[in-house]
């Protein structure tokens, strides 16, 4: 996973986990409309499954009443939800029964934020997430056990059924590990698919599936009984690393360091990871 190089510390403990944040603002009707958009860069399976703390499957049993979070270092405040998730099967990480998600975006009063890159969370569906769990403050992390979704919408897989996918959308697997056995096994066999693509979205735009489509641009379809056998087999060869994401930044602030984007005092801070945390305001 590359990574900007950047002066900012609290900056960067955000883009290093949570993608680049570009924010607008207008007025419309007496209401501020905030829109963000994060660039992510494109994760395959083994991408996704390696940063995430947890991969579970799961059904949206209740959303929250939205709620402002104020950042510590006194940024724009912003607007989360957070989904009850009841889970199925957890695929890596401990089991749970009850997982919390939290997603930007919402309206409370007069301020409605909008987040162009999160996907669309429907109470009652079953997916398949891909989370990661913040262990440190900085940014909008409030203290508390929640997660946010590995890479934005390439983290949340929908259930499909045969009708909403054709006999041209490729499966992808893991490219850690092979297996003749999974290779072997029909593509349709399963009743449900999970894919990451965003149909409505697709229909909207009149686009029609193909293998070009799934080809580069980040959409993976995989049948949930290849994927429980295929991540079975990532789990074994690439344990979990409960350091990961504190080894991933050590590696950016020494860059960072190196190259004369911080100081050592700066450096010396940011590795003691103890960030403010942001505070949830009425």
């Amino acid at each position: 996973m590359k990574k900007k190089l950047i002066t900012s510390v609290c900056i960067l403990f955000i883009i290093a986990i949570s993608g680049v944040g570009i924010w607008y603002f207008a007025n419309v009707d007496n209401h501020i409309i905030s829109s963000v958009s994060s660039t992510y860069p494109y994760f395959n399976l083994s991408d996704l499954i390696k940063e995430s703390d947890i991969v579970i499957k799961g059904v949206v049993k209740e959303q929250s009443v939205p709620f402002k979070i104020q950042p510590a270092n006194g940024g724009e405040v912003s607007i989360f939800t957070d989904f009850k998730i009841e889970v199925e099967n957890a695929y890596r990480g401990e089991k749970s029964e009850i997982v919390n998600l939290r997603m930007q975006g919402g309206e409370i009063d007069n301020l409605v934020v909008i987040a162009e890159d999160e996907p669309n969370v429907v109470i009652g569906s079953t997916y398949i997430f891909f989370l990661y769990q913040p262990f440190t403050g900085g940014g909008y992390n409030t203290e508390g056990d929640y997660y946010y979704l590995t890479g934005g919408h390439q983290a949340l897989f929908s259930q499909l059924s045969k009708s909403d996918y054709i006999e041209e959308m490729p499966l992808k697997h893991l490219e850690e590990v092979r297996s003749e056995s999974s290779r072997e096994k029909s593509f349709f066999r399963d009743d449900y698919m999970y894919s990451n693509v965003n149909f409505d979205l697709l229909k909207k735009n009149n686009v029609t599936l193909s293998a070009e489509l799934f080809s580069g641009n980040g959409y993976i379809a995989i049948s949930e009984e290849v994927f429980a056998s295929e991540i079975e087999m990532f789990n074994e060869v690439v344990p979990i690393d409960s350091e990961y994401w504190k080894n991933q930044i050590r590696d950016s602030l020494a860059i960072n360091l190196k190259n004369g984007f911080i100081t050592q005092e700066e450096y010396d801070k940011a590795m003691k990871f103890n960030e403010p945390y942001a505070k949830i305001v009425e």
